[in-house]
């Protein structure tokens, strides 16, 4: 299941990067100039995310499964410390800093996850076609 996520992601990313500018447009009718420029930047970096929100999905589930159900409950908490902290750094500094909070909040997600997945024993083989 993992390694099928894994490929159909990379192709959904690589689409997504390379047509980036007509799936904004096709999304967010109107943006022009400046504004459709920040929305193709956000668009290629947010689609990353991609990759982590799927693999979260797919342990926690496991998690579930397995009848653990506390840590499932808690993934919100890292992800929503960090958005803060990222809205936060990007009112003062620099925008960009919403999307990359974005991406690490997902990260940490799949980071705290990820310890527990394995102690009730989820495999990974790496599977490519």
């Amino acid at each position: 299941m993992i390694s099928i996520f894994i490929v159909f992601s990379t192709l959904i990313i690589l689409i997504t990067l390379i047509f980036a500018t007509q799936i904004v447009k096709l999304f967010a009718i109107g943006f022009t100039g400046e504004t459709l420029k920040i929305a193709v930047k956000f668009t290629r970096i947010s689609i990353i995310g991609i990759y982590f929100s799927g693999l979260i999905y797919i342990f926690t589930a496991y998690l579930q499964i397995k009848n653990n159900f506390i840590i499932p409950a808690l993934i919100g908490f890292p992800m929503n410390i960090i958005i803060i902290v990222s809205m936060f750094i990007a009112s003062r500094t620099n925008y960009i800093y919403l999307a990359i909070g974005s991406i690490v909040a997902f990260a940490s997600q799949l980071v705290f996850v990820l310890p527990f997945a394995y102690k009730k024993g989820i495999g990974f083989l790496l599977f490519l076609m």
